[in-house]
């Protein structure tokens, strides 16, 4: 009996440290993805900030539409310029951006489909979320992006509206 405890005593010495390499290597793993988690969050919040401004901002350049001595979101075939700033004031209100950065993040157009043609506005807002954890990967910013259409005018058979799309 002396020798069956030696024996199993010396196999339970020689597995004592595998708990810890792995409970070492499920910590690493937990934390790698608590940090894509944090990252991807981040832009998720980002995303809808500019989701919220691309919205309001079509929906700001649709108000525009009906006014004005050319009515229509175009003129002459390009887009009105009371629509475009209409649009991108609501961005520098809503984001707290400035100029230079709505100029180079923010595109205001009008869609050339048929039923809303010259009656709909669209805007696209871009912008980078800076990533804490991705840096390590390699990856310093994520991309974001959102857009928003807004639509001033009769559509068939409806009556006169403002809807968001």
């Amino acid at each position: 009996m002396a020798g069956e405890s030696t024996s199993s005593g010396r196999a339970a010495r020689r597995d004592a440290g595998q708990i810890l390499v792995l409970f070492c290597l499920s910590m690493v793993a937990m934390l790698v993805a608590l940090a894509l988690l944090y990252d991807g969050a981040r832009a998720l919040v980002l995303r809808r900030q500019l989701q919220n401004a691309a919205d309001a901002a079509a929906l700001a350049g649709a108000n525009v539409i009906s006014s004005g001595t050319t009515p229509g979101c175009l003129n002459s075939g390009v887009i009105r310029t009371a629509v475009a700033t209409a649009a991108k004031d609501s961005v520098k209100t809503n984001l707290g951006w400035s100029d230079a950065t709505v100029a180079s993040n923010v595109v205001v157009s009008c869609p050339t489909d048929a039923w809303l043609r010259n009656l709909a506005v669209t805007v696209a807002i871009n912008d980078t979320a800076p990533t804490y954890f991705g840096r390590i990967a390699g990856s310093s910013n994520l991309a974001v992006g959102a857009s928003g259409t807004a639509v001033n005018g009769s559509l068939p058979p409806g009556r006169f509206s403002v809807v968001e799309l």
